[in-house]
């Protein structure tokens, strides 16, 4: 199910930009809604930020990855707000104050995403594999290491990527139990 989304994904990936999202504090548990939550099989997601996400546009990406691990979790489209089908979260306080910006997103890999921690597709790693083959247009993930909740990818990369997770779910039993 997942790879179908992603080849509709790849076939119109023109006109989108590619977003490389973490999520998570280190080795803390996510926890959403008073529940540990480190798996995301949901078809919805929704996607918080810590400063103003007017740059992620209705149709744009995200690649979301495991903060501490660095390994990614999910895939998702930003969904325009009549598209959405589930209620916001109800965080603690604290937590909308840290994170006072979101959206709702269609999870593009719930597949993967029940299971992504059997993977070990990690954006930093390949980054710094690939850059070589693209000089003039490597992914530049720096602003991650210093507070950023977003970068902007090229499409090559989150392409590289995408392929990945397609290639992952056609291991023998990788997503089957």
């Amino acid at each position: 199910m997942d790879n179908d989304r992603l080849e509709q994904l790849l076939q119109h990936a023109a006109n989108r930009q590619f977003w490389l999202k973490p999520v998570g504090l280190g080795d803390r548990v996510i926890i959403i809604d008073g529940i540990e939550k480190e798996t995301f099989p949901e078809a919805e997601v929704e996607i918080r930020f810590t400063r103003d996400a007017a740059e992620v546009r209705d149709g744009d990406v995200l690649l979301v990855y495991r903060v501490g691990v660095a390994a990614l979790m999910y895939i998702a489209e930003r969904l325009p707000r009549h598209e959405w089908t589930t209620p916001e979260h109800d965080y603690r306080a604290e937590v909308r104050e840290r994170y006072p910006e979101w959206f709702k997103a269609r999870n593009l890999t719930p597949t993967f995403g029940a299971h992504w921690q059997r993977f070990s597709i990690k954006p930093f790693t390949l980054a710094n594999e690939l850059n070589t083959e693209h000089p003039t247009d490597e992914a530049r993930l720096g602003r991650l290491q210093h507070s950023s909740d977003r970068a902007p990818i090229p499409q090559w990369f989150a392409e590289e990527i995408i392929q990945r997770v397609r290639a992952a779910s056609l291991q023998p039993e990788s997503m089957n139990g």
